[in-house]
């Protein structure tokens, strides 16, 4: 009887964690980001020939990404802050917009990967968990949410003027009955600044992925994806540029593709970038 009851407890036990609606639930202390359960998978990574104003470094290869735990939202200044006031983090201002406003659920900007890395390692001091910035795999398997289209709501991009903006002689109709899918220079709903985290369709259950703020990721930039950099993590020491992805409310509709590409020197800061957390399972 135990032969049979032990895998069929098995099964049933990896059928909870397979199901892609899988809920967090775990203590989670104020300033810690809610998290989103990924569903692990293969998928094919970059962008194909015939992608409209595809860059050079988008190299399309097939890969695996183990599930994983990613945060619905970039980190806000609210959580920053409280980093800052328990001495964690040393930049304690944040961003201002241009009219001079903070929003506590605005995305932290203004914060190079050495900010970063303190408020992670303040974070899983208090937490007892281990924070990390995803991988640029990781990021891009999460954006997608299991498409293969330049973005997760489609092809296009609404311009708040009755018509598409990517690509630039697109004739389809706005999609999704004109609503807002990002913040972004060409997008519906453009603003000269973030917005509050959560302000635009969850894909997988994550918001913002693209337009608002760029997000930093923990691999180092490989133009020609050829040394599996996307997939891991660059050692502490290691002070190659980084990957950015998801572009911000300064960004074309191209800059904002699962598939585009930037990167950063370690020390770079800028206000149109942020960050979101991860967590390996």
């Amino acid at each position: 009887m135990n032969y049979i009851f032990t895998p069929l407890l098995s099964l049933f036990l990896f059928g909870l964690v397979a199901c892609s609606h899988f809920k967090i639930h775990e203590k989670r202390l104020k300033f810690e980001p809610k998290m989103e359960f990924i569903q692990g998978g293969s998928f094919l990574m970059g962008s194909p020939a015939t992608e409209p104003d595809r860059d050079n470094d988008e190299r399309q290869h097939r890969v695996k990404v183990n599930s994983f735990l990613m945060a619905k939202t970039e980190i806000t200044i609210a959580q920053w802050k409280a980093c800052a006031k328990d001495g964690g983090c040393t930049k304690s201002q944040p961003y201002i917009d241009y009219m001079g406003n903070i929003d506590i659920k605005t995305p932290i900007q203004n914060v190079n990967l050495n900010d970063v890395e303190q408020f992670i390692h303040w974070l899983n001091n208090k937490t007892g968990k281990h924070y990390r910035l995803p991988t640029e795999a990781e990021w891009e398997y999460a954006a997608r949410a299991g498409t293969t289209t330049p973005f997760p709501w489609g092809g296009y991009v609404n311009n708040g003027w009755g018509g598409t903006t990517y690509p630039s002689n697109s004739k389809h109709n706005v999609v999704d009955n004109g609503k807002a899918h990002a913040n972004c220079r060409q997008c519906r709903g453009e603003m000269p600044s973030p917005l509050p985290v959560g302000s635009f369709p969850a894909y997988w259950g994550l918001h913002d992925m693209h337009g608002n703020v760029s997000e930093m990721t923990c691999s180092v930039y490989d133009k020609n994806y050829s040394n599996g950099s996307e997939l891991k993590c660059a050692a502490p020491n290691d002070k190659r540029p980084r990957v950015i992805r998801g572009g911000s409310y300064e960004s074309n509709a191209r800059d904002i593709r699962s598939a585009a590409r930037r990167y950063i020197k370690i020390s770079e800061t800028d206000e149109f970038r942020g960050f979101r957390l991860a967590r390996s399972l």
